[in-house]
C-alpha cells in the first residue's frame, strides 16, 4: 500500500546497465581501447572491422549515458569540426 517515491531519472539503462554518473566514462574507455586495439594491434581484415564496430557501439553507448550538458558540448564540436572538414574539401575541389 505504501508508495514508492524513488527518482526513476536515475534508473536510465544503457544495455541492461543502471547509468550513473560514471558509466559513460568506463563505455568511452572501453570503446576507444577497443578502437586502438583494433587499428593497431590486429592485421586480419575480419577482426579489424569487428573490432571497430564494437569500439564504435561502445562509444556510441557511453555518449548515449552521458549527461545531457556533456552530449549537447560533444555535439557543438562535432558539427564545427565537420563544418571545418567540409569547407576544406570545397577549397580543395575549386581548382579553376
Amino acid at each position: 500500500m505504501g508508495t514508492n517515491t524513488q527518482d526513476y531519472s536515475e534508473r536510465t539503462l544503457v544495455f541492461g546497465i543502471s547509468a550513473n554518473w560514471m558509466t559513460y566514462l568506463i563505455f568511452w574507455i572501453l570503446g576507444f581501447s577497443i578502437l586502438w586495439a583494433g587499428l593497431k594491434l590486429f592485421d586480419d581484415e575480419a577482426v579489424l572491422i569487428v573490432s571497430l564496430m564494437v569500439g564504435a557501439a561502445m562509444v556510441l553507448a557511453g555518449l548515449l549515458s552521458a549527461p545531457t550538458p556533456l552530449q549537447i558540448g560533444i555535439e557543438v564540436i562535432l558539427i564545427l569540426s565537420m563544418f571545418h572538414i567540409c569547407m576544406e574539401c570545397v577549397q580543395r575541389g575549386d581548382r579553376a
